[in-house]
């Protein structure tokens, strides 16, 4: 059954898409600065953070010794100084050359110059000053300095952000002769950023940038393939582009060529080769390479698990600039992972993530807070932390002060919001149980939002489908109570059965009285119900209906599923049985299948069998369909229509 991502049209009633494009640089580590990489930053772009920014490899002694014909020979002779300087890391003395010759008018002193104050190199770190640098050298044309001035504008650095303009810049500096700036053009083309979304002009920029070398262009244009974005997905052709960027040394050509065959991403399955792209790039210095590498021995994901290396790989990814390092090693520190337990280092290295711009840091990081882990207790701090991730857009985060929000925790309680941050997080994650749990609450309640009894209900399923203990609390306790929807003790008796084996201590003692009104109770005790034959008709032929059981208490249907035909193996709550009158009864359990979470691939010609339980209908029912439902149209999936005649 394919997953009905399209329920979330459920959830609009009352409340207009909120959508927030975050600009993103992505820097490296201050002491890495002089020799930077050239990965792409912004919109789809780079996964480096750690400093502040990021931005192409300037300053070699190659470029200086390229331009001196159009420099004076004392310019001349400063900027080579300058750049003899930058690479020995002696930047003062650097910046006290470039802006001699930025003084004397040349072109590639005020780029060098703005580049000093850009990274703080020699100098107070300084956009206002970086930015007016970069604006002159762009007036003589200079197309470094043209590049660094779209970054500026669109980051918004020592000016307003402005994506048009940053646009502008980069073409310029491309059309100057900067083959690097061609990736930030491509790739603003391709997401309509600051320009009008032409994926054909963003391929051709891209491609132009590769004819000339770049190899962050190679790197994109293999992504471009790998995702399909404005051409068909080919994994061959991503996989040659990723493999001529990784012979340009470029990192994140690497990091996809690490995950393809780890994976196994149209290509064998071959983790020595992953492991060894991984190896590669970590030595070349890429952060990401250096973190997932450390990931891989955490878990023994292609090597030997080891915890003291992954620690080792965690340390220099955070060094490099990635800011994921920073919440791993704040993990290891708190659970002692290859190092000793403690708490207090754990919360600096969550407190440094947060403070660089990593969402998950900074709701680690309010947890900490709000739970006195490795400091003192700090609400207000809590909070702020909890909203800082919500608004960076993590999901979890989002829920999280959602439900803050649903039970008056942290803050005043606010139906409202507490919906308003539900919904936001689907939008970002919906496979967000807990999302689903307290949106489905907000809408059974009328609380926030419109009442909705059945799509709060359907939501509800979906978040039990997705493994959500509390979940299943909640739709027993529904059924047990009958306040919503009709009490049905077998189900009630089923999803608190399934929530306590699921849950925790904490799920069982909180559903200990529910469950001692439901234990004892036999639904098959004293009913009078058959297993009754039927004949169907389906549009399908990889899942046949066994018999049909209509009980007092539930409807049951018994299910084979044929593995070889399934493209993916799971129910969706949207499936419901309809009697001829058109009453529909939706999904309210399945018995040896979980709902809406998809099931690992069977092997080829094997069947499956299962039930599916819905709601009583009247026993003198002959006839139902048993259909899935498409909410966008009304209409039915075609892989799943079956008409049941009950002999």
């Amino acid at each position: 059954m394919k997953k009905l991502i399209t329920i979330l049209a459920i959830l609009l009633i009352g409340l207009a898409t909120m959508a927030q494009n975050r600009k993103i640089v992505t820097p490296g580590q201050k002491k890495n600065l002089p020799q930077m990489s050239n990965t792409v930053t912004g919109k789809g772009g780079g996964k480096k953070a750690g400093g502040k920014k990021q931005g192409a490899k300037v300053g070699t002694k190659s470029r200086a010794a390229k331009k001196s014909g159009r420099s004076s020979k004392s310019a001349s002779s400063y900027l080579n100084d300058g750049y003899s300087y930058l690479d020995a890391g002696s930047y003062s003395k650097a910046y006290t050359c470039f802006k001699k010759a930025a003084d004397m008018g040349d072109a590639d002193g005020l780029t060098m110059a703005g580049y000093c104050y850009f990274y703080g190199l020699g100098v107070q770190e300084n956009n206002s000053q970086a930015y007016s640098y970069f604006k002159r050298a762009a007036n003589k044309n200079e197309p470094v300095g043209m590049y660094y001035l779209g970054i500026c504008y669109y980051n918004g650095y020592g000016t307003a952000e402005d994506a048009s303009t940053a646009f502008y810049w980069y073409k310029q500096s491309a059309e100057n002769g900067y083959e690097a700036a061609y990736a930030r053009v491509g790739m603003m083309c391709q997401y309509g950023d600051g320009v009008n979304q032409d994926y054909e002009k963003g391929y051709n920029y891209l491609m132009r940038g590769a004819e000339l070398g770049d190899g962050t262009c190679m790197d994109l244009l293999g992504r471009t393939y790998y995702y399909g974005t404005g051409v068909q997905p080919d994994i061959s052709t991503a996989i040659s582009w990723f493999n001529k960027a990784a012979n340009q040394d470029v990192g994140d050509a690497m990091l996809y060529l690490g995950f393809i065959y780890l994976y196994g991403l149209g290509v064998d399955e071959n983790k020595y080769t992953a492991i060894s792209w991984f190896r590669k790039g970590a030595n070349l210095g890429d952060a990401d390479c250096m973190n997932y590498l450390g990931l891989c021995y955490e878990n023994g994901n292609g090597v030997s698990q080891s915890y003291t290396t992954a620690v080792d790989w965690y340390q220099k990814a955070a060094n490099a600039g990635n800011l994921g390092a920073f919440y791993n090693l704040g993990n290891c520190y708190a659970t002692g992972r290859g190092v000793s337990q403690n708490y207090t280092k754990a919360f600096d290295w969550y407190k440094q993530g947060a403070e660089y711009g990593n969402s998950s840091c900074m709701l680690t990081l309010a947890n900490c807070y709000a739970g006195g882990y490795g400091t003192v207790k700090n609400q207000s701090e809590a909070l702020r932390w909890l909203k800082n991730a919500a608004q960076a857009g993590n999901s979890e985060a989002m829920s999280t002060l959602g439900a803050c929000y649903q039970n008056g925790n942290l803050v005043s309680e606010d139906a409202t919001e507490a919906y308003k941050w539900f919904y936001n997080a689907l939008q970002v994650d919906d496979d967000n149980a807990d999302a689903w749990r307290g949106a489905a609450n907000c809408m059974i309640k009328g609380e926030g939002t419109q009442q909705n009894v059945d799509g709060g209900t359907k939501c509800l399923l979906i978040a039990c489908g997705l493994g959500s203990p509390y979940a299943m609390a909640d739709l027993g306790q529904l059924f047990l109570r009958g306040t919503y929807i009709p009490q049905n003790k077998f189900f009630a008796k089923y999803w608190l059965s399934m929530a306590m084996s699921k849950g925790g201590q904490d799920v069982v003692n909180a559903l200990t009285d529910d469950w001692n009104q439901v234990k004892y109770y036999n639904a098959d005790s004293g009913k009078t119900y058959s297993n009754l034959a039927v004949s169907t008709t389906a549009t399908n032929t990889s899942t046949k209906v066994k018999t049909v059981v209509l009980s007092d208490d539930y409807t049951r249907i018994d299910l084979v599923m044929y593995s070889s035909e399934i493209s993916s193996p799971f129910i969706s709550p949207d499936t419901y049985i309809s009697t001829a009158m058109g009453q529909k009864y939706y999904l309210a359990a399945a018995g040896n299948i979980d709902i809406y979470k998809p099931q690992s691939q069977l092997p080829a010609r094997t069947t499956k069998e299962f039930s599916l339980y819905f709601p009583p209908v009247p026993k003198n029912t002959r006839y139902l369909r048993l259909i899935e439902e498409d909410p966008n149209n009304g209409t039915y999936s075609s892989d799943w229509q079956f008409e049941i005649t009950i002999k």
